[in-house]
């Protein structure tokens, strides 16, 4: 389960390089270690809410197109939970939703 952090010091450094980077999700794994992610779409489907996000720098493994999944919850106290989705039928539905945008979006000549 990830779970944003809202506050972390990220050392000047990696500060000055995060304001670069539109859309930053900062989110903390239950054994404390954060992940930066670059948020890349948000959308409702289903009454759920979803991000696909690419963490940075990419996972071991991981291709320059390709992201991860992200279910998000709103919790009582105000925050949002991350939790990282496995279903194959609801993540090809929420690419496929992101996919459908990006065909009736005008691309840039």
């Amino acid at each position: 389960m990830l779970e944003e952090e809202k506050e972390i010091d990220l050392g000047e450094e990696e500060e000055e390089e995060d304001e670069d980077i539109d859309g930053l999700l900062l989110l903390e794994r239950s054994d404390g270690a954060v992940i930066r992610f670059k948020e890349i779409y948000r959308l409702s489907l289903d009454d759920r809410h979803f991000v696909l996000a690419q963490p940075i720098p990419l996972l071991e493994g991981m291709k320059e197109n390709e992201a991860i999944c992200l279910e998000i919850t709103s919790l009582e106290d105000g925050d949002e939970r991350y939790d990282v989705i496995v279903d194959e039928d609801v993540i090809n539905k929420v690419f496929g939703e992101y996919v459908a945008l990006i065909n009736s979006t005008p691309q840039d000549a």
